[in-house]
Order: structure tokens, then sequence, then C-alpha cells
């Protein structure tokens, strides 16, 4: 999306959670000062993340419960709660959306898992409703979910040129897929059409995510 725009800046981070995000977009402004002319366009992620800063960098190595070397078991027994982390994430995202607002920026807010529920089934038996109820107004203003909008629930769902999808995370042209449909306001030109095309190849062979990393747009400070 940025190619979109005259002047961009990609703050992503490979792993990184809804603190890392809220984080990086006070470093932002505190760098660049946003104004009433910036578009501010951010992707939550699933709440169950540990961000930390540790040693001059980010340490981010994604959902704690899944494959990542940081986080051992006891410290999951001990520290990580569900529920808890889902408080922590959706005032974090309360509190942006007020700076936001504030800013005067123009902005969208788009997600990679529902907030609310991570299954289509589970949100009425749920027991943090009572949680969900009370920042509804936040959540409101999440686009629908990656998960939902393009693998309707199922990560592997997809099947791109013959091969199966192998990993939990959306390839660039499921990301151009998921913005034609919640944002068709930010046209892709075929020039970038034919660039996600080029990544995409790189990102559905393993030996090539080094590659796809390494071409990706980057931060501009």
């Amino acid at each position: 999306m940025g190619r979109n725009f005259d002047y961009y800046q990609n703050w992503g981070h490979s792993g990184g959670g809804n603190q890392y995000i809220f984080n990086s977009l006070i470093e932002a402004n505190a760098r660049k000062k946003f104004t009433k002319d910036d578009t501010v366009i951010i992707m939550w992620t699933n709440v169950t993340r540990e961000d930390r800063y540790v040693d001059m960098r980010w340490l981010s190595p994604g959902n704690i419960y899944t494959v990542q070397s940081v986080y051992d078991k006891e410290f999951i027994k001990k520290f990580a709660d569900d529920r808890g982390y889902l408080i922590r994430d959706l005032a974090t995202i309360s509190a942006t959306i007020d700076l936001l607002d504030h800013w005067g920026v123009k902005y969208h807010l788009l997600s990679m898992v529902p907030l609310a529920n991570l299954d289509q089934h589970s949100i009425k038996s749920s027991p943090d409703n009572d949680v969900v109820a009370l920042y509804s107004s936040a959540i409101e203003k999440i686009k629908p979910s990656i998960y939902e909008v393009v693998f309707n629930f199922d990560w592997f769902s997809k099947n791109i040129n013959g091969m199966k999808q192998f990993d939990a995370h959306p390839i660039p042209s499921e990301h151009l897929e998921y913005i034609e449909q919640v944002l068709p306001e930010y046209p892709i030109s075929d020039a970038t059409r034919e660039w996600v095309k080029q990544f995409d190849r790189s990102a559905l062979r393993l030996d090539n995510f080094d590659f796809f990393d390494q071409h990706r747009p980057k931060r501009r400070l």
C-alpha cells in the first residue's frame, strides 16, 4: 500500500505483537510528528505475544504458545494468561484509537485474526465476553481480519499454484487480496501486482524466505 503514497515508512517487525506495534506508533510520532496530512495503517495481530526490548533490539518471537525458543515452559506456565493478554491488548488498542483521533490523522485499523475471538464459534460461550463488551467500541473500528476475509477461518485452506499453503502466515498475494477487499479505496497498480507475484514465488519456497525478507519494503526514517 505504501506505493500509493508519495512517501511511506514501514515499521513492521517479524513476530512483533500488539505491544511492539503500540510502541512503534509512539516512536514514529516522536520522530516525525504526525499531521492531518498523514495516513496511519495498523494491522493488529493475535494477543498471545510477548514483546520486549533487550540488548538494543526488539525481542518478538511471535505467538508464545507456538514454535518459539525465547520463553520456556516454566515462563509460559507462570505468566501466560489468555484473559490477561486480551485485557492488555484491547486496552492498548483503545488507547491507540484515542491517540490517532487526537492527532487528527487519517487511519485504518486492520487485523491478522479476530481480536475478540479466535474462531468463528467461540464468541457466544467465551468467558471473556465482559472484556470484549468493555472495549466493543474500539473493536468495531477494526476491519475484519485476514483470517476471516481471505482464509475463511482456516489458515490451511489455500492452494496456490498447485502448492498447499504450509504456514499460517499470508504470502504477499494474500495480503493484496485482503487489502482489495477491506480497503478498496486504495487501488493497486499493475506494477505493484507484478512485484507481488515476484515475491509470491519466493515466499512459497522455504529456502527463499531470507531472500524475501531482504527485499521487502523497509522502514525509511
